[in-house]
């Protein structure tokens, strides 16, 4: 509100220039010592093109869903893991577990890849994947047993910006299941994180929840470890 752009028209466009300078920084390192670990940095400008949170959800959904659908080999893969579980959490753990462990963690993020997972049947045949292709693999393997699940995006280092609808206010993907004793949240991208923990840099956070059905929104992480450390 403080700085007033110049507008020109020219061929069917408004152009908007904004000219300032910022000598000092917007936080100092003292300042940022003094911050909970979940508490990250805003950005000084921002925009989006999107105009609420589910058109985001919507435009995320479309490029996420279809490849988290199980096809023959992630069906035999979700039964192999689950031959001897004996309760739905025990299905969930050892469903997560596998991915968890046994897929590594690389990111190679091209144009639209840095949004768009690997289908679910490629990242368990190559054993590999980002974030995005882990929550993908394990919604797969989930969605053959029969669970209701939903990604979640959330930023890692910084905030996400209620005001301001935008993809681009996230860099992780993490994953809710709907149990019957309720909704749990799981992040499997760390390789040695234990069931159900969320790192402390995730916890207390603004997450984009997006079901598969109903409305996407911004939801709070838990706040604390599902148990005693």
């Amino acid at each position: 509100p403080d700085f007033q752009p110049v507008v020109t028209k020219s061929g069917g466009r408004a152009v908007y220039r904004w000219t300032n300078s910022q000598l000092k920084p917007t936080s100092s390192e003292s300042e940022k010592k003094d911050k909970p670990a979940s508490e990250g940095e805003k950005p000084d400008l921002a925009w989006t093109s999107f105009r609420t949170w589910q058109e985001v959800g919507d435009w995320y959904h479309s490029l996420a869903a279809p490849q988290s659908v199980p096809n023959d080999a992630v069906r035999a893969e979700a039964d192999a893991l689950t031959q001897g579980a004996k309760t739905p959490e025990d299905q969930v753990k050892a469903i997560y577990t596998f991915v968890s462990t046994h897929i590594r963690y690389i990111g190679i993020d091209f144009g639209i890849g840095r949004y768009e997972p690997h289908p679910a049947a490629e990242v368990l045949a190559n054993q590999y994947g980002d974030c995005k292709d882990k929550d993908t693999l394990l919604e797969a393997l989930l969605h053959a047993k029969g669970f209701t699940t939903a990604p979640a995006l959330i930023g890692v280092g910084f905030d996400a910006v209620p005001d301001l609808p935008s993809p681009g206010q996230f860099n992780h993907v993490i994953t809710t299941v709907q149990l019957p004793s309720g909704r749990i949240w799981l992040d499997a991208t760390p390789e040695v994180a234990p069931y159900r923990l969320l790192v402390s840099a995730i916890r207390d956070k603004q997450a984009l929840v997006i079901p598969a059905s109903g409305a996407a929104a911004l939801e709070k992480t838990p706040a604390l470890p599902p148990y005693p450390f």
